[in-house]
């Protein structure tokens, strides 16, 4: 569902992106939408894309939809670990979460949270994330072909994100006051409200490209002339889809940059299990 602020009019006297945010939580209420990711017009993603959505349904799963205790002092995974007892949600991507930020500029998560690594040869690590503003601990090392899902409290710029239909009716009321940036006001929601569950990955798995076909352009997308890789993006769709398209395989893709290896040095983590979030901290 792609939504630009000339989709439809919001009851309430604000931005253009919170209209479109307000009209997008409307319309998911009237039509009895379940989910609906969110995509900026420059949005750009790995063609690899179906291993890191795998991996982030995995660690949704893992956060959100295994209770815990939330009293002070036993959030973190060393202290309560999982109740395996409970049995996972047949959704995908788990029934409990309300937002999950996937494109994002930044991110940092909640210290006494969860956190989730996964194996994503899609993932070119800290060299080239997309990062303005927060990033995990470098303890972790470089997490290359490494992602983490986490319990997100703070984030910054927003190509892309999912949003529930039972989140739907909760920004939909937060949203009925204010005006500000979105990305912004979205941030202070996953920061302060305690009835909102906000899971961020890092690194980012979408971004934004650079074309004539971004907001501003009088060719509603359809020049495609000058498009430049998305940030962070390894092996761009935006550059890259017309190949597939074509059934040009892996091999004729356009790469950013050479494909690396981890190792022992350049990651601490092991791939598929919750991981001690104390370390999930802007740096």
């Amino acid at each position: 569902m792609a939504l630009t602020g000339e989709s439809g009019e919001s009851q309430y006297s604000t931005s253009e992106g919170l209209k479109a945010r307000t009209y997008g939580d409307h319309r998911m209420l009237d039509e009895n939408i379940e989910s609906a990711l969110i995509l900026e017009s420059d949005a750009d993603w790995d063609m690899r894309l179906k291993s890191s959505m795998l991996g982030l349904a995995e660690g949704a799963r893992e956060i959100a939809d295994f209770q815990f205790d939330r009293s002070p002092g036993a959030h973190g995974m060393g202290t309560h670990p999982r109740d395996l007892s409970i049995p996972q949600a047949p959704a995908p991507y788990g029934d409990n979460w309300d937002l999950l930020w996937i494109g994002h500029c930044g991110a940092a998560g909640d210290p006494n949270g969860r956190a989730y690594s996964y194996h994503d040869p899609a993932s070119g690590g800290r060299e080239h994330a997309w990062v303005v503003d927060g990033a995990p601990t470098a303890a972790w090392g470089d997490l290359l072909q490494t992602r983490l899902v986490f319990q997100l409290r703070m984030a910054c710029c927003m190509p892309a994100y999912a949003v529930s239909k039972r989140a739907a009716a909760k920004l939909d009321r937060k949203f009925a006051v204010g005006n500000a940036p979105v990305d912004l006001k979205l941030r202070s929601h996953c920061m302060e409200d305690l009835d909102l569950t906000c899971l961020g990955t890092y690194p980012s798995i979408f971004s934004v490209s650079e074309s004539k076909t971004n907001i501003g352009s009088d060719k509603l997308g359809l020049d495609v002339d000058n498009v430049k890789a998305g940030l962070g993006m390894q092996i761009s769709a935006r550059l890259n889809s017309l190949l597939h398209l074509a059934e040009k395989g892996p091999e004729f893709w356009q790469k950013e940059w050479d494909v690396q290896v981890p190792t022992a040095e350049n990651s601490t983590l092991s791939a598929g299990e919750l991981v001690d979030s104390t370390q999930v901290g802007a740096v």
